[in-house]
């Protein structure tokens, strides 16, 4: 199935797509609301601006593709394989990310607070000017990039980049007013060719 007939399939009502491929293909700026694409191979797929709200991903691969913009309203992607995806200024409510390969993802500038990340793999992901809640900050691997205000605490109040303060609630955006910043990343490992940041 090419993305051509996806498009007119659900123009005539069609909403379950469980178990296509549909690789590099753009379906970017489109309405698919409510659409089940569970256990698909989708990578390389651009869904840019597209308006995805409850439409279910549920264990598909999607490694590379692209949200960014994107409106993931109650969208279900857990178990989802989204390895160097780009989600990056997409709209999250009440959107599933439990269990998801998560790995050198591009998460940044997004609204994660009202997510569900459990057990979800963020290992190198990228968080730059990201807001999570302070539960989901604890289960945040070292292994990632963020960008963290720290407060008023001291030097040795600092410890893995998170300020020691329980007031703080989540990643703010490059440092908002005075607040000290903190790069928070582990060094890449030598065998792993270095992701281009945001």
């Amino acid at each position: 199935m090419d993305s051509n007939q996806l498009l007119e399939e659900y123009r005539k009502g069609r909403r379950d797509f469980s178990g296509i491929k549909l690789t590099n293909a753009n379906l970017s700026g489109i309405i698919l609301e409510g659409a089940v694409f569970k256990n698909c191979n989708l990578s390389d797929t651009h869904f840019d601006h597209s308006d995805l709200s409850g439409a279910d991903f549920s264990n598909c691969h999607m490694t590379r593709c692209s949200f960014f913009g994107a409106v993931l309203k109650k969208t279900n992607f857990e178990e989802a394989d989204l390895s160097y995806a780009t989600l990056k200024n997409a709209y999250f409510e009440n959107t599933r990310l439990g269990r998801a390969n998560l790995m050198w993802a591009h998460l940044c500038e997004s609204d994660l607070a009202r997510s569900s990340i459990e057990n979800a793999n963020l290992t190198w992901s990228c968080l730059i000017g990201s807001n999570l809640s302070e539960d989901q900050i604890k289960s945040i691997p070292e292994a990632t990039l963020t960008t963290i205000s720290m407060g008023k605490t001291t030097t040795s109040e600092k410890k893995s980049g998170y300020s020691s303060e329980s007031q703080l609630a989540g990643i703010s955006g490059y440092g908002a007013g005075k607040d000290e910043t903190a790069l928070y990343t582990n060094p890449q490992p030598k065998e792993k060719k270095k992701q281009d940041w945001c």
